[in-house]
Parts: C-alpha cells; sequence; structure tokens
C-alpha cells in the first residue's frame, strides 16, 4: 500500500517540478511529506505483525530490513535514474508496488473461498 500513495504523489511532483522549476523546493517538501506519512503507516502495520512476546525484536527486525533494502537499492535507482531518466524506474517500480495489492487480493480471495466447517449438534 505504501508504494501505490508514493507512485502517484512522486509522479505528481515530477510533472510540477518540470512545469514550475523556481517551485522545485516545495515540491521536494510535498514528496518527503507524503512519504513520512506512509512510512508511519507502514510502521503501524509493522507494529501488527510481531509475535507477543517480542515485539521489539519483531519490530527492529523488520525496520533493519527496510533500511538496509533501502540503502542497497537507493544507489542501483539513482545509477538508473541517471543514465536512462525517470521513465524506466517507474515502469519499474509500478509492478513492484503493485505486487502487494495483488498478493492481499489473492489471500483475501482465498480465505473467503475456503469452507467453513460447523459444529454439529448431538
Amino acid at each position: 500500500m505504501v508504494g501505490l500513495i508514493n507512485i502517484p504523489v512522486l509522479i505528481l511532483i515530477a510533472y510540477i517540478g518540470a512545469q514550475f522549476p523556481s517551485e522545485i523546493r516545495y515540491a521536494i517538501i510535498i514528496a518527503w511529506t507524503a512519504i513520512a506519512i506512509t512510512d508511519v503507516v507502514m510502521f503501524r502495520g509493522a507494529m501488527d505483525r510481531v509475535r507477543p512476546e517480542m515485539p521489539g525484536f519483531d519490530f527492529s527486525v523488520q525496520i533493519a530490513i527496510y533500511f538496509v533494502l533501502a540503502g542497497l537499492l537507493d544507489p542501483v535507482v539513482g545509477f538508473l535514474i541517471d543514465e536512462q531518466g525517470y521513465l524506466p524506474a517507474f515502469f519499474i517500480t509500478l509492478p513492484l508496488a503493485l505486487l502487494p495489492v495483488g498478493l492481499m487480493f489473492f489471500r483475501l480471495a482465498y480465505i473467503s473461498n475456503v469452507p467453513t466447517v460447523k459444529a454439529q449438534s448431538t
């Protein structure tokens, strides 16, 4: 969900920045604000998916993985943008952002199709 929110915001910011170069500072502030809001949503979701006996450890591992992956992928994406422009980066990001939505859809469809066993009264 976080990726789905970030993509349109970043596309809009890129468009605004291209149309109004003098306003790029405001566009950057808006983009970082949107990213911060979506990060809060993601961190809240991470806290909902921890083991009750080890919440601090689980949350720390989840967030560490997030930041390590971001640190590894940021230079790669930066190089891609320098070489190819923004459009290929958006086309790569879009399916990656839609992947969790697809997984949630199929998971919910599976859960709704699982027959339930009703208790028989004697």
